[in-house]
């Protein structure tokens, strides 16, 4: 078992925040487009424990979990992959530096995936926005 599943499946169990297996599976695989590759090696894992994963991992990246983010900046963008907007919107941050560039995406997101229409709203709402 690798480093990253055994993250994931911990991952997978609610309300854990194991940052140590984490930790672990980001040295043995290295930063450099960590989203994309966690993504493609996560096929087969519920989509929520990739988005804790990603939680998990913004706060020990060197570049402060920059590059995770705006990797699911352009998923939600991009909109095409139901299961990438799913992990995007539930990383454990707000998405896009731009408020208002998130409330368009966000928009356009629960028009695209009506499952997801609340979980924008209330994002749009709690950044300040109009829900």
């Amino acid at each position: 078992m690798t480093e990253l599943t055994r993250a994931l499946e911990a991952c997978a169990v609610v309300g854990t925040f194991p940052t140590d297996l984490v930790g672990d599976a980001m040295r043995a695989m290295g930063e450099g487009d960590l989203a994309e590759r966690v993504y493609s090696a996560s096929e087969g894992m519920p989509w929520e424990a990739v988005a804790e994963f990603f939680s998990c991992a913004v706060w020990q990246t060197s570049d402060n979990g920059t590059q995770i983010l705006r990797t699911t900046d352009q998923w939600l963008t991009e909109g095409q992959d139901e299961r990438k907007v799913a992990i995007a919107l539930h990383v454990d941050a707000y998405p896009f530096l731009d408020a208002a560039e998130m409330e368009q995406v966000l928009r356009e997101t629960a028009v695209r995936f009506p499952q997801f229409a609340a979980k924008c709203a209330d994002m749009i709402k709690g950044r300040g926005g109009r829900s």
